[in-house]
């Protein structure tokens, strides 16, 4: 056994009860039961930060106009690099638009056993 108040490792434990051992203190059964009392301290629960967008509620013939009418679709001039990065912002800007970034505080919680 091991005790958690001096972190001393017990053995030879010898046991005196008649039901329990033979005349050499030796067990004579397989199953017990243990009752102790101990004081713990409940862990705190984990707090994590979670960033999400409402995809599903987003209106899509509104999404699809904003594409049309952008300037993304307009810019056709410049290097590829140019053309990427405005096709990107502008459809970044429209997801922000239509799905606006939510971030919310969630308490993680242990699985019950």
């Amino acid at each position: 056994m091991i005790r958690r108040d001096t972190s001393h490792i017990i053995t030879d434990v010898t046991i005196t009860d008649p039901g329990l051992c033979h005349h050499l203190g030796k067990l004579t059964r397989d199953h017990f039961a243990v009752g102790f009392t101990t004081t713990l301290v409940k862990p705190a629960h984990i707090k994590k930060i979670v960033s999400y967008r409402k995809l599903r509620t987003v209106d899509v013939e509104a999404f699809m106009h904003d594409i049309v009418v952008s300037s993304m679709l307009q810019t056709t001039q410049g290097t590829v690099d140019s053309v990427v990065t405005a096709f990107n912002n502008g459809l970044s800007s429209l997801i922000d638009k239509h799905a606006p970034l939510r971030t919310i505080t969630i308490t993680e919680r242990p699985d019950c056993p």
